[in-house]
């Protein structure tokens, strides 16, 4: 559409966002998502545990909320205080905002990946589904498994970026850290990893190596 954006009004509906503990591509999506989110409400959260908060604490949010230690009916409490939730991939916390009247959406890029559509995908208000082989056909097939008002939408990834320089070697971790590793095994994993690259790579080059805040502070 092509609307004025100046003329646009944010909504007063208070928007919290959430991105499944695993890996940086739940938290990464979100993230992409915020700057268009920003434009069209007044009052954004973010709903987060652990490495997940990496991506967002730089962004514009009127509140981040840290849960990583609280019990449910604590999250549930911050729950409360919104209208929508959007999550990428936390079903478990969708189940949780579903239970607190809120409205959930979920995004979700695996839809041709679960053996098992989640429970709470149903009961959601909006499922966005992102298209890949056999997506359309699947959701087709198991109708009933899907709530009437589900998308399905292309991949939503950043802008690209020109490249100028060649005197860097970008290692990305990014997506090492999950609950089915300890930190320490992220860590020796990573390590190895970069001893690795250091061997095939030109002496002249500078090495980058991007990864969580727990990971780099032990790097």
């Amino acid at each position: 559409f092509s609307m004025d954006k100046k003329a646009m009004k944010k909504s007063n509906l208070k928007l919290l966002l959430n991105a499944e503990p695993f890996g940086f591509g739940p938290t990464a999506a979100i993230a992409t998502f915020f700057p268009h989110l920003r434009e069209k409400f007044a009052y954004i959260g973010f709903l987060g545990k652990g490495h997940t908060l990496d991506l967002q604490k730089d962004l514009s949010y009127e509140a981040i909320h840290d849960v990583s230690h609280s019990s449910n009916h604590e999250i549930v409490q911050i729950l409360n205080q919104y209208d929508i939730f959007v999550t990428a991939l936390d079903f478990e916390m969708a189940g949780l905002a579903k239970s607190a009247g809120v409205r959930v959406i979920i995004y979700d890029p695996l839809t041709w990946y679960w053996k098992l559509i989640p429970e709470i995908v149903k009961e959601s208000d909006m499922y966005l589904a992102q298209d890949f082989f056999g997506v359309t056909e699947r959701i087709q097939k198991e109708l009933n498994l899907f709530p009437q008002n589900t998308k399905i939408v292309p991949p939503i990834v950043s802008q690209k970026r020109p490249r100028t320089s060649k005197k860097y070697t970008l290692i990305n971790l990014g997506g090492l850290q999950n609950p089915l590793w300890s930190v320490d095994e992220v860590f020796h994993y990573a390590k190895t990893f970069i001893e690795a690259i250091k061997n095939c790579i030109p002496k002249n080059e500078e090495l980058i190596i991007t990864t969580s805040n727990v990971v780099a502070m032990k790097l």
